[in-house]
């Protein structure tokens, strides 16, 4: 988990990068947006490292030093793609903690985290440049899909072995951009 926010004079770094546009959100202590960039897409499976080191770069220059980072990008599922966030990241800006996953956990994270249903299983739909569902169950355990087709109305069908991972009542969330 990313560290908690504290001092109000700490900064606290947030980005998620899809098909279409990397949003930056910059953060104080008490949680106060500092700043707000965007950037073009981000999508892990079509950047290079350098590219997507440049990319990360490019917001570091217009942004001050954060203390941490968490970083959540479209193709980013296995610890490989991680590894290669917090690589990038740490060129883009050595030394600061970088938490890094997809931009489907930050979405359902973002969402669930006002919810009082946070002991429900939950699922995220997007429906965007790219299509994902997403899911957490209470034990943690994850389950995902990720896609270029339409989801809604299209051919998405999650297999067999992940529906059955999330059973019982389920809090949907869903993102259609």
């Amino acid at each position: 988990m990313p560290p908690r926010l504290n001092a109000p004079t700490e900064r606290w770094l947030g980005i998620e990068g899809g098909g279409t546009r990397t949003v930056a959100l910059l953060a104080d202590g008490n949680g106060k947006m500092v700043r707000r960039l965007e950037a073009g897409p981000a999508n892990l499976k079509l950047l290079s490292e350098a590219q997507l080191t440049q990319h990360f770069r490019t917001l570091a220059s217009a942004l001050p030093r954060p203390h941490a980072a968490a970083i959540g990008l479209t193709g980013a599922w296995a610890e490989s793609d991680r590894k290669r966030i917090r690589s990038a990241a740490d060129k883009a800006w050595p030394g600061v903690p970088c938490y890094a996953t997809s931009d489907l956990e930050i979405a359902l994270t973002a969402a669930a985290d006002s919810r009082k249903e946070k002991h429900l299983p939950q699922v995220l739909i997007v429906s965007g440049t790219g299509s994902g569902c997403y899911g957490k169950t209470r034990a943690g355990e994850e389950t995902r899909e990720e896609t270029r087709r339409e989801l809604i109305g299209g051919t998405f069908r999650p297999s067999a072995t992940r529906e059955s991972r999330i059973h019982g009542p389920l809090r949907f969330v869903s993102l259609c951009s």
